[in-house]
Order: C-alpha cells, then structure tokens, then sequence
C-alpha cells in the first residue's frame, strides 16, 4: 500500500505567509508532521509548520494602554450589548 501525501505540507514554509495578518504569528501554534519516504533512496522526515489560531483564543490587544485583556459584555446606554476589554474597560469596535 503507498503512502498518501497531502500536497498541504510540500510547501510549508509558504503557508503562514497566505494567512491573514491577523493570524500571522511566529512561533505560537507550530505542529510537527512526520512525512513518510517516497522512495528507497530518500528518508523520512519531520516537518514543521505553523497552523492558524481561531480567534476565539486570541486575546485583544489595548493600544492605548498596551495591555492585554480577556474580552466582557456589557449593555451600553443605547441599550444594546457592547463588548468591552475587562482590564481597561475600552469599548470594541
């Protein structure tokens, strides 16, 4: 039986670079793959690659104050629900 190559990992270095910029981050989520020879005379090998983050564990950014923060709800004074930062209490967009 022949081992299945996923074309994903022959360009790894390339990957991280069609990422959103939001999402580009060096060194956080690197997964290692193990690539299986594909002939007698080559060996195996480990590659590296970086993966993309949900934003749902990225944690917002304050500019202002240069602090990070997990992200709260609270009800503005127009009535609707506003996301705020908790440490500084700045509202998001």
């Amino acid at each position: 039986m022949f081992p299945l190559r996923n074309p994903c990992f022959d360009d790894a270095p390339n990957l991280a670079q069609n990422l959103p910029p939001s999402r580009q981050k060096n060194n956080i989520n690197k997964q290692t793959k193990t690539v299986q020879p594909k002939s007698k005379d080559e060996t195996g090998r480990l590659v590296q690659t970086e993966s993309p983050i949900h934003s749902s564990n990225v944690m917002a950014y304050s500019k202002e104050k240069e602090v990070r923060s997990r992200i709260g709800h609270k009800t503005g004074a127009d009535g609707k629900k506003v996301r705020v930062l908790l440490k500084t209490g700045e509202e998001l967009p």
